[in-house]
């Protein structure tokens, strides 16, 4: 296998390099610090995976991963990251990843090479079982939402259209008071405290 790496910490880059370059399985090692730098270089094309820090400065490895899902659709790409934002594995794994790795969770990196080279598909448990739970609650959100009345469903339409409250008590002849009674109990049923993690929630469910 050849491998690429796209981590702008140099301590955590020499550390994979070395831990890589001592397993047979690997042929060689190549590191970039800077989704750009790696984008521009030539031997790019060479890569059979692509290890892809996710919060690089300038372009992210997320948008590096798509980029690369475009152009090079063969090689592999493992998203690396110390955080675990759920909005963040599903953009990962949009963009073409195959894997999605904590750095706290590298003990097993070989074989999750070995897996991904072979067309597999890796997610460490920690993540996984973020995955699990995040389905979990889109399908309760699912199920809540039949249960909002025709007048919440009116209103929680105009809000993921970007209405305001006032506008929405314009638009359907209610007192801003009713409206806001409303809107609190849709934030009740869909678990949501607010209109950032409502457009949130609607968006998981393909719904905004």
């Amino acid at each position: 296998m050849r491998i690429g790496i796209v981590e702008n910490d140099a301590e955590f880059a020499r550390y994979l390099e070395e831990r890589l370059e001592s397993a047979p399985e690997v042929d060689s090692v190549q590191s970039w610090s800077a989704a750009e730098i790696m984008w521009r270089d030539p031997a790019l094309g060479s890569i059979d995976v692509a290890l892809l820090d996710i919060h690089l400065p300038g372009m992210s490895g997320v948008e590096l991963a798509a980029l690369l899902s475009e152009k090079y659709p063969g090689m592999q790409k493992v998203m690396l990251t110390s955080l675990q934002s759920d909005d963040v594995v599903f953009q990962a794994l949009k963009a073409g990843a195959v894997g999605y790795v904590l750095k706290s969770e590298l003990d097993n990196i070989v074989n999750v090479l070995k897996i991904v080279s072979a067309g597999g598909a890796v997610i460490t448990p920690t993540v996984a079982l973020r995955v699990m739970r995040h389905f979990q609650r889109d399908e309760a959100s699912v199920q809540k939402l039949a249960e909002l009345t025709p007048r919440e469903r009116q209103i929680l339409e105009e809000l993921s259209s970007g209405s305001s409250p006032r506008e929405i008590s314009d638009l359907l002849d209610l007192s801003i008071h009713t409206v806001r009674q409303h809107i609190k109990h849709i934030y009740a049923k869909l678990s949501v405290s607010n209109r950032g993690e409502l457009t949130r929630r609607l968006r998981d469910l393909g719904l905004s």
